[in-house]
């Protein structure tokens, strides 16, 4: 007789069929501690009674034995069944870091194009093992975020229950996927167990430039200039010790007003600090350069000039307030704009003291206006004064 069940459903058991025959025509007595119930086979009694529940936790084949004693102590043969116990469980993901640069030490912050093994040997199921040499067994499935040293893409997939890579940038998260299948025991209906478990890679300071801007150094010539006239802005850049070379830095001064930035210059001469120019427009570590913007400012009054420098290769989280400096500026009128003004004011005045004084010379007749003043032969006919005069009387 076979028993099909899922683990962990209780199932009860009932002794009541056993007889007992203390001789022909009548029947003994089997007293209810009399029931002994084996139900691993290990001929260890795991309980008693006529009736009882029992639970198989884990899945698996179990050979069930009762054994049955009589009030005088006669003791039954075995009456044994199979019980085939379905896996209905899923394995327990979990997995390791390990470092064979610190003797295959666990570590839970990697670094970035640095290899590490991910090790899920830490897995369990309450049936199935890892076969190591590719036989049936738990599956395992990596899926692993991000840019991969080696590979193209941004999500990649790897099976097995160890595998070894290097991420190419470092990242505040990567979510690690693990999923162990088994291979359902009983039923042949595989369970699948989860495991999401985020990575911090961390940042390696060698492999990236780290600039600053140093504090003090900026400067405006003229300090206060005048609009749109031409201006130098200076300031040092010094990239940090022990750090990578800065191969392509980006440059930027910003005018602030009102709530308004405006780009208002990118380009730079590059010197070195001896002051000579520096035709190679990288930085190494931990070389101090000058820059020196030519630009012009519009808008007159009150502004911000912000100078603002990095590298591509700087981390977001090292791109700072060391990564900018500030000067308020006032942008003055420029001197020849009250000279256009004054100018302009007093045309205007004598263009219109003039236009009167045209004005009372037409009504007076001495000053004729141009149209008119030419017959159809080009010829310009001009009264005598007195028949001007009498014409006048007659009006």
């Amino acid at each position: 007789m076979k028993l099909l069940v899922d683990e962990g459903i209780p199932i009860k058991f009932d002794g009541g069929p056993s007889t007992d025959v203390a001789y022909p025509g009548k029947n003994g007595t089997i007293l209810d501690g009399g029931y002994s119930w084996d139900f691993n086979g290990d001929h260890i009694a795991d309980a008693t009674g006529r009736t009882v529940t029992h639970t198989f936790t884990k899945p698996g084949n179990f050979t069930v034995n009762l054994t049955v004693t009589d009030s005088v102590g006669w003791k039954s043969a075995n009456a044994s069944m199979t019980a085939l116990v379905n896996d209905t469980k899923a394995p327990l993901p979990a997995f390791d870091i390990l470092d064979s640069s610190k003797d295959w030490g666990t570590i839970t912050s990697p670094m970035e194009r640095k290899t590490y093994s991910f090790n899920a040997s830490r897995t369990t199921d309450d049936h199935d093992k890892y076969n190591y040499s590719g036989g049936t067994g738990l599956n395992v499935t990596w899926t692993i975020p991000g840019p991969i040293v080696g590979m193209t893409g941004t999500n990649h997939t790897f099976y097995g229950i160890n595998v070894t890579f290097a991420w190419q940038e470092w990242n505040s998260s990567y979510t690690v996927r693990l999923a162990v299948k088994d291979t359902g025991f009983g039923s042949n209906k595989p369970n699948t167990g989860y495991l999401n478990r985020s990575v911090q890679v961390q940042i390696d300071v060698t492999l990236h430039a780290d600039l600053k801007v140093e504090a003090g150094t900026l400067k405006l010539n003229p300090a206060d200039p005048e609009e749109s006239a031409q201006m130098t802005v200076t300031v040092n850049v010094t990239n940090k010790a022990g750090r990578a070379a800065a191969g392509n830095v980006a440059t930027q001064v910003l005018a602030i007003s009102g709530g308004v930035t405006t780009v208002v210059a990118t380009q730079a001469d590059w010197f070195d600090k001896t002051g000579n120019p520096k035709g190679s427009h990288s930085i190494a570590s931990p070389e101090t350069v000058t820059l020196v913007f030519h630009l012009s400012l519009s808008g007159q009054g009150n502004k911000t000039l912000q100078v603002y420098v990095y590298d591509s290769s700087e981390p977001y989280t090292w791109i700072t307030s060391e990564n900018r400096a500030s000067l308020p500026v006032n942008v003055r009128q420029p001197a020849w704009q009250p000279y256009a003004i004054y100018g302009s004011v007093i045309g205007i005045i004598a263009l219109f003291v003039f236009g009167m004084y045209a004005r009372r010379k037409i009504k007076a007749g001495e000053w004729r206006p141009l149209r008119g003043r030419r017959q159809k032969g080009g010829e310009e006919k001009e009264k005598p004064r007195r028949e001007i005069k009498e014409e006048k009387k007659r009006l």
